[in-house]
C-alpha cells in the first residue's frame, strides 16, 4: 500500500502500489554431463551460460491520474533494469555470475479486479543469463 495524501486536503489515500518479481521458469535442459577431461580443468577455457526468467508483474491502483502515473512508473522500472545488466549485484561478489539480461519490455498492462479494487497491472519477463562454474 502507498499512503499519500490528496492536494488542498489532509485526507490520507491508501492505494496499490507494488511490483512482484518471481521466478518463471528454468530454461536450461537437463541432459545427462558427458564425459570430458576439459570439465577437471580448474582454469576454464570456456563457461556455461543458463537463463533463468524472471516475472516482473506491476500493480497500481485506479485513481485520478493513475494511468499517467502507472506508466511512469512502469517506464521508469524498465529503464532501470536495462541500464543496469548486472542488476545492481556488485563486481566482484555475486554480480561476478550475471553476465546480463535480455532487458525488459512489458507488453501486457491491463485493468484487472481484486475484489473491489480496480488496479493497473503491468506484465513483463525478464532473461538472465548466468554463469555457471564449469566441472
Amino acid at each position: 500500500m502507498d499512503d499519500a495524501i490528496v492536494q488542498g486536503s489532509s485526507t490520507m489515500i491508501k492505494r496499490v502500489n507494488c511490483l512482484m518479481i518471481s521466478e518463471a521458469s528454468f530454461s536450461q535442459a537437463k541432459v545427462r554431463a558427458k564425459e570430458d577431461s576439459t570439465r577437471l580443468i580448474t582454469a576454464p577455457r570456456g563457461r556455461n551460460i543458463i537463463t533463468r526468467q524472471f516475472r516482473l508483474t506491476y500493480f497500481y491502483q485506479f485513481g485520478d491520474s493513475s494511468e499517467n502515473t502507472f506508466s511512469t512508473n512502469v517506464e521508469l522500472i524498465r529503464t532501470t533494469l536495462n541500464a543496469n545488466q548486472k542488476l545492481g549485484f556488485t563486481v566482484p561478489g555475486a554480480g561476478e555470475w550475471v553476465e546480463g539480461h535480455d532487458e525488459l519490455q512489458m507488453p501486457a498492462m491491463d485493468p484487472d479486479n481484486f475484489g473491489t479494487t480496480v488496479v493497473h497491472v503491468g506484465f513483463g519477463l525478464l532473461t538472465v543469463r548466468l554463469i555457471e562454474a564449469l566441472g
